[in-house]
């Protein structure tokens, strides 16, 4: 880590160091003698003729900066190499002697790929007077520019064995001035942006690919990690884009939008995503560890100042500059937010080591993630760390969408172990809550037994005592002989629902049957009883709930039907046991079942067994179709 950084510090020294130190001075005879002769399509760096000198008098005409070129005030542009000013709040002002070495006439463009708010080109004539041509704008969409490309493109014709002394005035208003040049015919220029536009649009391709299928999926499986690795790949997108000037192709509408959205604000998201979908990967929770909770409270911390910051300068861009301290407050603070950002990501990748063994692992993965990352891409496009040479296609490039692809498939990973390692935990989960269920029923049993065994030991002696007193001192009271009989025939009917005594035996099919039958001989529905199969496969933890359940099913019929027939269908086989009841009543609203319990308790009874349930009711009468999976559950929590 102290390597990377001391790398980091070294690199950004270094280029400081080239900017405050003063080029040498170019005299004027020597100036005047580098002219770039053309004869057709040019391949030669053009660095090697192009001379710069920065206006600190801001309002300085053509004539006057010729002066100063006459004076050797200006510079020569470092030869084979992408011009650095940085944040320069003075107009730049570029030289050229250019001369077409043949007879015939020709056009030619000289291309600055940069992203300068204003670029006014003067032509010297023969008098000595200098003369705007042309003046072009980044800001300006494609489709209103005279040379409909995605480049500051002037257009420039020459006569035969013409020379032009040129003069091009570059003032960029927001973004560091760190571009490239070239002088060729339009032709051989567009057919270099064929290549280009090919070997760009296959990574930004991928990357956008990638990106709807992470959304799609985190759609689909509700992840956020998913959104997160899609929104991070957006964001990635939006700085290829946008430093490859290539929103400038995009919609009027769209590219005056994305035109007002600072790269580093895009970094900065770029950064807090990366780090969330790093976490992910690696499994690391904010509650694991201290260190943990203060590198989560600094990713939030540089959000909301990314949003703020991001919002600020979307609204008020047209009112910022490099020469405000503002801007200049809010640039440095985010270049310094970046390395910040990608130091928590490192510290994030070597805290996961789990063991010394896998120490060097993580920090290869740790220092592959920190320099192939959107924040360098724009690091370098912009000049504070020039760690790789901008070309096409361009290694980084590869590398990146490897990484990324990569990263995606991490994530992929995480999500199946994660998903697989919560249906463990649900299965356990639920199986707990079987066995649960089974012991409440058990505890519920118990309980019933207890009190119907109370009752009839006190409550069931009292009164079989009362109604022998009444039979033999009050025959003559036929009402009260009645009423104390009626008191007896109830209490047991009361000990029959407390303890089924079909049930003792265990049989849930003859326990049915006897209920059947006494219903026939209370009610006015004919009830018939249709067993199927072996009830003994039921195991004995659900004989009494399904019994209580059919009684249910069947005491609603009774009550509220109004049927003259009615079957129960009991259908049990290995693997399920179904129970159907039927009947030709009047039927009810299911969506509005009356306020009873009883039917809710079906519902819930069947639901803590595993099972479904499925009523169907109208005029002609009423289905009900429960089905229970036959599983039983041991006592160690397994199946069989």
């Amino acid at each position: 880590m102290l390597q990377i950084i001391l790398y980091l510090y070294t690199a950004c020294a270094f280029n400081l160091a080239a900017l405050a130190k003063p080029l040498p001075r170019v005299p004027v005879p020597e100036i005047l003698q580098d002219i770039f002769a053309v004869s057709g399509a040019n391949t030669e760096h053009l660095s090697g003729y192009v001379s710069y000198y920065i206006d600190h008098n801001r309002n300085s005409n053509a004539g006057e900066v010729y002066t100063a070129l006459e004076q050797g005030k200006f510079r020569k542009w470092p030869e084979n190499t992408t011009l650095n000013i940085g944040l320069n709040p003075y107009p730049l002002w570029l030289h050229l002697e250019v001369a077409n070495t043949t007879s015939e006439a020709r056009t030619y463009w000289w291309s600055l790929y940069n992203q300068a708010d204003s670029v006014l080109v003067y032509n010297r004539s023969a008098a000595g007077s200098f003369a705007l041509i042309d003046s072009l704008s980044y800001r300006t969409p494609v489709a209103r520019r005279e040379t409909a490309v995605r480049f500051q493109a002037i257009p420039l014709h020459f006569e035969g064995h013409e020379h032009r002394t040129l003069l091009v005035k570059v003032i960029n208003l927001r973004t560091p001035q760190y571009f490239v040049t070239d002088f060729t015919l339009p032709s051989d220029n567009l057919l270099w942006e064929k290549d280009f536009y090919w070997s760009v649009g296959v990574f930004a391709g991928c990357f956008l690919a990638i990106m709807v299928m992470s959304l799609l999926i985190g759609a689909v499986a509700s992840e956020k990690a998913f959104y997160r690795y899609g929104l991070y790949l957006l964001a990635v997108l939006f700085l290829i884009l946008y430093q490859e000037l290539l929103i400038t192709i995009l919609p009027e509408r769209l590219y005056l939008m994305l035109s007002r959205i600072h790269p580093l604000t895009a970094v900065l998201l770029a950064l807090y995503l990366h780090f969330h979908v790093v976490c992910y990967v690696l499994n690391i929770r904010k509650e694991d560890h201290r260190l943990y909770r203060a590198l989560y409270s600094i990713n939030h911390i540089s959000l909301y100042y990314t949003l703020l910051t991001g919002i600020v300068y979307f609204v008020f861009i047209n009112n910022l500059s490099v020469a405000q301290w503002p801007f200049l407050l809010f640039f440095y603070l985010s270049v310094a937010l970046v390395f910040i950002q990608l130091l928590l990501i490192f510290l994030t990748i070597m805290g996961a080591v789990k063991a010394r063994k896998y120490i060097l692992l993580h920090l290869s993965a740790a220092f592959v993630v920190v320099y192939f990352n959107p924040a360098g891409y724009y690091l370098n496009y912009d000049g504070f760390i020039n760690y790789y040479r901008i070309t096409y296609p361009n290694y980084f490039y590869w590398i990146m969408c490897t990484e990324i692809m990569i990263l995606g498939a991490l994530v992929s990973w995480r999500y199946r172990w994660t998903l697989k390692r919560n249906y463990t935990l649900m299965s356990e989960r639920a199986q707990l809550k079987k066995k649960a269920y089974i012991r409440e029923l058990e505890i519920q049993e118990d309980e019933r037994k207890k009190i119907a065994q109370d009752l009839h030991d006190d409550l069931g002696a009292t009164l079989s005592a009362i109604r022998l007193v009444v039979t033999n001192n009050y025959s003559n009271d036929s009402a009260l002989v009645r009423m104390i009989t009626k008191a007896n025939h109830d209490l047991r009917h009361f000990f029959k629902q407390l303890i089924p005594l079909p049930l003792k035996g265990g049989s849930l099919f003859q326990a049915l049957d006897s209920k059947t039958a006494e219903l026939n001989r209370l009610g006015e529905t004919s009830f018939s009883f249709i067993p199927v199969g072996d009830d003994t496969l039921v195991p004995d933890n659900h004989v009494v709930s399904l019994y209580r359940v059919s009684v249910e099913l069947l005491t609603n019929i009774a009550k509220h039907a109004r049927a003259r027939e009615a079957t129960i269908q009991c259908i049990a086989d290995r693997e399920q046991l179904l129970i159907i009841t039927e009947d030709d009543g009047t039927g009810f609203n299911i969506k509005r079942p009356g306020n009873g319990m009883g039917l809710q308790n079906v519902y819930d009874r069947v639901s803590r067994m595993g099972g479904d349930t499925h009523i169907s009711s109208n005029s002609n009468g009423t289905t009900t179709i429960i089905t229970i999976p036959l599983i039983t559950i041991t006592d160690d929590g397994s199946t069989e």
